[in-house]
């Protein structure tokens, strides 16, 4: 009996020492004893018994692999080579997504505030101004994006086709679980913002009933959706920061662009990076198309692009098994 608790231990030496791993071990020592002592009712000596129960024990990495225990995370074992991403570089790239994530956030909302400038100007007669007013919000913002692109290139690349350690896994879900309730408050926030923004167009038109301040409806409608779509991109993109170190273990800086160990580890759908790559400026051309046609009441209602835009975009992102 001692002979095969004294091998168990011995296979159980290169195995971490978990609950699971405990747990393994004492039902499979348990499992052990109970053929041992049949074998002996038996009439089996007990060299006998003891080689008989070994035997049939079988290999422990079958074992392991039936029962889904590693010996170390298969990933490591893979990913030998190069430098993994640690906790202090991890810390650094959220740092400066966040930064970025506050450019390209607030370039969008300039841009929308510019068009909102742009109609409240008109409103008063000095229309030009809010010409040039609109096209400085745009130099700005592509100020921002081209800034906040550059950032998010640069890091990503430094991160590209690394393996992510465990350690770092375990942190990014940390800083994940932190981040909820600010991430679900921008998006309640955000999305709550652009449902409501076709509120100030009807409460103009009720209080004017011959439509003089429906200009500044529209205006107010613009500016809601400004600050809305600004909340839902920062959060977004922050949480999408989190998502790049969960999905998978191997960092991608580019999804059309897989590293050697990436592609080994991700089934990557041309066809769904084509899709992606065209679908969202498609979303935003029908935006502005159905806003200025003033087809279903144009402006008031052409924000509906992007809500069924998005439910339409996950449905592609299932039919080609996508993940975040």
């Amino acid at each position: 009996m001692d002979t095969i608790k004294t091998y168990m231990d011995g296979l159980f030496l290169a195995i971490p020492e978990t609950a699971e791993s405990r747990q393994l071990k004492t039902d499979l020592l348990a499992n052990m004893e109970d053929r041992y002592l049949e074998l002996i009712e038996e009439g089996k000596s007990e060299n006998e018994a003891v080689g008989t129960t070994i035997s049939e024990f079988g290999s422990i990495d079958e074992l392991l692999a039936e029962l889904h225990v590693e010996t170390k995370p298969k990933y490591e074992e893979e990913f030998l080579f190069g430098e993994p991403i640690d906790v202090i570089e991890t810390q650094q790239y959220l740092e400066v997504r966040k930064r970025a994530s506050l450019m390209i956030a607030s370039g969008v909302g300039l841009i929308i505030s510019g068009v909102a400038i742009l109609i409240l100007l008109g409103t008063l007669g000095i229309e030009m101004m809010g010409v040039f007013l609109l096209f400085l919000s745009i130099a700005i913002a592509v100020g921002l994006f081209i800034t906040g692109g550059m950032t998010f290139s640069k890091i990503n690349k430094e991160f590209d086709d690394r393996y992510i350690s465990s350690e770092t896994v375990d942190f990014v879900k940390q800083e994940k679980a932190k981040y909820q309730r600010s991430f679900a408050l921008s998006l309640v926030l955000g999305i709550g913002l652009c449902i409501l923004s076709f509120g100030p167009v009807i409460m103009f038109e009720l209080f004017a009933p011959y439509g003089g301040n429906s200009g500044r409806g529209a205006a107010a409608m613009f500016f809601m959706i400004a600050l809305g779509v600004t909340l839902i991109i920062y959060g977004g993109t922050i949480q999408g920061g989190f998502t790049k170190f969960l999905a998978e273990r191997i960092f991608i800086a580019d999804e059309d662009e897989l590293g050697p160990q990436a592609k080994k580890q991700k089934n990557h759908s041309p066809a769904f990076s084509f899709i992606a790559g065209i679908y969202w400026p498609a979303a935003t051309v029908v935006f502005f198309l159905w806003g200025f046609s003033g087809i279903a009441g144009g402006w008031a209602t052409s924000w509906l692009t992007f809500v069924i835009a998005s439910g339409v975009f996950n449905a592609i992102r299932g039919a080609f098994g996508v993940r975040d």
